[in-house]
């Protein structure tokens, strides 16, 4: 009977060791998963974090770069040197100098690699549709390629100015604040917009899809001079007499080589500009607006920053317009490979 008992006490040891062991393991198990859990967590953290930072210091050096290296008839960046500036074209509307055709970072939405995995991108405003004061035909004819008949063209351009003017009087197709507060919808500003996704606000907005697709294309600024090397296509398009096949033919061509006057430009392209010469500008405008994506995988994700460049001021050589995220289905992937030079 003793020795039976002695085997029973040491199969409840047994059984006690082989159950610690497992709840060891199941606890090991909770702790590895844990572990592994906050790893994870941690690393995305970082890298989070890291994009971030990624995105602030291409800002900070694209800014630096712009304010630093002067402008070129394409965009920003190009300084002058005593063996690269010639002589200067008795023409006021003809640039020379072959320091002016090279631009480290081109204003015409190129899209460039930033620091860490970021892409930037830089869009001259001054060239853009303005919500200022809308040019009608110009407008029209931009609006048109989305589909908008002449009614809906002017219902929206007649929303766009009574949502900015000071005056509280609704225009033939336009709105007043009666017509938003029906809406459930905040009242005009009745004031400039200080930014292009202010659109977004006008009465009807939700009804219209391609509002959004509009945002790259208009600027809160007196805009619509005529820079040919910064005109986004649509924008060229909506100029007298250029049609879409002699647009893309102008953004082939001058990203071969920039274009130095209107002459230039029919010389290369058998385009026929018309229209008064002193709404042509040669170089960029001050107005910039600065895209950051974190990287090449959230196409969805953008930085927009609005600057205004200020050479002569005695407090900073730029000034920050506005800022805001916002998501867009456009393609954000470099245009070309990794280019270095601004960085």
């Amino acid at each position: 009977m003793r020795a039976v008992s002695h085997r029973a006490q040491g199969g409840f040891a047994m059984i006690a060791v082989l159950g610690f062991i497992a709840v060891l393991s199941v606890l090991a198990g909770l702790v590895a998963t844990w572990t592994e859990a906050e790893t994870n967590r941690a690393i995305a953290l970082r890298n989070a974090w890291q994009q971030e930072l990624d995105v602030q210091a291409t800002i900070a050096t694209v800014l630096y770069t712009v304010s630093a290296g002067g402008k070129t008839v394409n965009g920003y960046g190009g300084a002058k040197t005593a063996s690269n500036v010639a002589p200067q074209s008795d023409d006021p509307f003809v640039v020379s100098g072959e320091f002016l055709q090279h631009a480290k970072i081109q204003g015409d939405g190129t899209r460039y690699q930033g620091i860490g995995e970021s892409v930037f991108s830089l869009q001259d405003e001054g060239s853009l549709l303005s919500l200022l004061s809308p040019d009608r035909e110009r407008w029209g004819s931009m609006l048109s390629s989305y589909g908008l008949s002449m009614f809906e063209t002017s219902q929206f351009l007649d929303h766009l100015e009574d949502y900015t003017d000071q005056d509280d009087f609704r225009r033939l197709n336009g709105a007043s604040s009666a017509d938003y507060t029906a809406a459930g919808l905040a009242l005009p500003s009745h004031r400039l917009m200080v930014s292009p996704g202010q659109i977004l606000n006008l009465l009807g907005g939700e009804r219209w899809p391609w509002l959004k697709g509009i945002l790259g294309i208009v600027t809160v600024h007196s805009g619509q001079t005529v820079q040919f090397n910064t005109m986004p296509k649509p924008v060229l398009e909506t100029l007298h007499g250029i049609s879409n096949q002699q647009a893309q033919l102008m953004l082939e061509e001058r990203a071969r080589t920039p274009f130095l006057s209107a002459a230039d430009v029919s010389a290369r392209t058998g385009v026929i500009l018309s229209g008064s010469a002193m709404n042509i500008a040669q170089m960029p405008s001050k107005y910039l607006r600065i895209m950051v994506w974190s990287n090449s995988d959230k196409c969805g994700e953008a930085y927009w920053m609005g600057v205004v460049l200020t050479p002569s001021s005695n407090r900073a050589p730029w000034e920050i317009d506005y800022g805001f995220e916002y998501e867009t289905k456009a393609v954000c992937r470099a245009d070309s490979p990794i280019n270095p030079r601004p960085f």
